[in-house]
């Protein structure tokens, strides 16, 4: 890495962490839809309300669902963190994958793109 950082950039990795929320339905042809449902500062939170659907996240078409951790300053800075999720139909709501979904490798700012 440079030493030649920009001079905001301690500032930048001092901000909070936020962890958006975005659901993913993937097409016939391949090509996704996504929507961002928002963010919060409770990854725990955030979780729970996966597992439960809360306010049916899944709208009978988004079956994977992921959450990323952005760096708030101006601007959201990915840290690279996903945690993706599957739509579990005898659940009725998400639980998490141990991998990342083949469609998704190496895309980041899912929801804020």
């Amino acid at each position: 890495m440079s030493k030649n950082r920009h001079p905001r950039f301690k500032k930048i990795q001092k901000g909070k962490s936020h962890y958006f929320l975005t659901v993913v339905h993937i097409r016939k042809d391949n090509t996704t839809d996504t929507r961002c449902w928002g963010y919060h500062e409770d990854l725990e939170l955030i979780r729970q309300c996966l597992r439960d659907n809360y306010s049916d996240f899944h709208e009978t078409m988004y079956d994977y669902a992921v959450i990323e951790e952005h760096i708030m300053d101006p601007f959201a800075i990915s840290t690279g963190f996903q945690e993706w999720w599957k739509f579990d139909f005898d659940k009725e709501g998400y639980r998490p994958l141990n991998d990342i979904p083949e469609f998704a490798r190496q895309i980041v700012h899912w929801g804020i793109g």
